[in-house]
């Protein structure tokens, strides 16, 4: 963020996260050296993913363990790695790739002083989703940056001011709106209410986001003979939301460090921890019931185990009441890619995954399907155009898989456009550039014209 940038020095940016592209006229012109990301070594990540997923299923009993103790609750570990399992594993990935920019920082340039905000009290997302806007986000990364500066030690700072306050409320506005009351989401929630007349036993395979149009999902329950129940979207109407309970998050106390990350890792998490695990846990709970049928044979979903914590509250109860979960394959990449880390998650919460057309291994239950989404495209015979959908990712890293993300991407955007510029022009001209929806602040549009 440039208001901690002091321009009357030479300027060390941890990142290429740092340098957006629309104040290029502003960073170019400064004094400055930018650090070399330290996954740019490939070997380093190999190793690091590796590090990192034994890291994880180290700490996720003892997570598992300290919100039962809280809760008194007896939940399985295959319960808590459905709730809050995907969380713990980005958050530790994330709190790495940010305390290994640092700690290269500080090995690689000299540093004579920094700023970092004053820490607020507490920076707990409300749930995954939030948590998701948070690590995409600058105000939330240069929170962090700050919070494992002060405990290295390594590197001078001094404290300046920042309003978070601001910035939260966004995340929970953006929040609120985006799963908000629509027309669309008005009638589906009415289609759904219909439900609840329908016998249990025609309610016995519940769908929710799996990616299927309605046309077809209502085809593929008829076939079922299960009730035509329109998806389930208990992430739609107004978040829950409520402070953080200082208290209560004191009970929460790790002692798994084997290292000085694994140390900062056991400071972090009981104060990190989105609030529909502790908080909003039991109101949480009450929203599932509410919302989900009270007991089916089979779950299916293509996203929610992964954004939805009301669905996995929900998702996790059936499965320890003896219901399956089938996960469907929603994006690229899972199967082809030497590391994923939500393929990994899904594999082991999934009693069957369905792929997009690879087979599984390790002793996971996997089914060879289409994918849902595109189950009903009709594909078009007449196209006289060549279309180039473009990808995005966070300018900071979130989930690990080996792609170039973070400050990756921006050489990949170069390649492309390299690549690009060497094509014929008239095969240029029958280019047509789609963006992805979320830009992330590289201008990827802005780039390619």
């Amino acid at each position: 963020m440039e208001e901690f940038w002091d321009t009357s020095q030479k300027l060390v940016y941890l990142g290429e996260w740092c340098k957006l592209y629309e104040r290029r006229e502003v960073w170019s012109r400064l004094d400055s050296v930018t650090v070399a990301y330290h996954w740019n070594d490939r070997e380093k990540f190999h190793s690091d993913y590796e590090y990192l997923k034994g890291v994880y299923e180290t700490y996720l009993p003892l997570l598992a363990a300290q919100l039962n103790d809280v809760h008194g609750t007896e939940h399985s570990p295959r319960y808590w790695r459905v709730v809050a399992g995907w969380w713990l594993r980005c958050y530790i990935d994330v709190l790495f790739d940010r305390y290994e920019s640092v700690r290269t920082a500080q090995e690689k340039q000299t540093i004579e002083t920094t700023w970092v905000p004053v820490a607020p009290d507490s920076l707990a997302a409300n749930d995954f989703l939030d948590f998701h806007r948070f690590m995409v986000s600058d105000e939330y990364n240069q929170f962090l940056f700050g919070k494992i500066i002060r405990y290295l030690g390594t590197i001078p700072y001094e404290e300046k001011p920042h309003d978070f306050s601001a910035f939260v409320a966004d995340i929970e506005q953006v929040h609120s709106i985006s799963t908000g009351g629509g027309l669309k989401q008005r009638l589906r929630r009415l289609l759904t209410k219909s439900g609840k007349f329908a016998p249990d036993s025609l309610k016995q395979i519940v769908f929710v986001h799996s990616y299927f149009n309605p046309a077809s999902l209502a085809k593929l329950q008829f076939l079922l003979k299960q009730y035509p129940l329109c998806e389930i979207d208990s992430s739609s109407g107004r978040a829950l939301t409520t402070e953080a309970d200082a208290n209560v998050r004191k009970q929460l106390t790790f002692a798994g460090a084997t290292d000085s990350f694994t140390q900062l890792l056991d400071h972090c998490i009981p104060e990190s921890l989105p609030k529909t695990y502790l908080e909003l846990y039991s109101v949480s709970v009450e929203k599932a019931r509410a919302i989900y049928p009270a007991r089916c044979k089979v779950v299916f979903t293509a996203t929610s185990h992964l954004i939805d914590d009301v669905f996995k509250l929900w998702a996790a109860a059936q499965l320890e009441s003896g219901s399956k979960l089938a996960v469907c394959q929603h994006g690229g990449h899972r199967g082809t890619g030497l590391h994923n880390s939500a393929l990994e998650h899904e594999l082991k919460i999934s009693d069957t995954y369905f792929s997009w057309g690879w087979q599984g291994s390790n002793g996971y239950n996997v089914l060879q399907a289409p994918a849902s989404k595109l189950v009903s495209i009709e594909r078009s015979q007449k196209c006289s155009n060549i279309y180039f959908n473009l990808s995005s990712y966070g300018r900071y890293s979130t989930n690990l898989y080996s792609i170039p993300f973070g400050a990756l991407w921006a050489q990949a955007l170069d390649f492309q456009i390299s690549v690009m510029k060497k094509l014929p022009a008239e095969v240029r001209r029958a280019i047509k550039c789609r963006p992805y929806m979320h830009d992330f602040g590289w201008k990827e549009a802005d780039r390619f014209r």
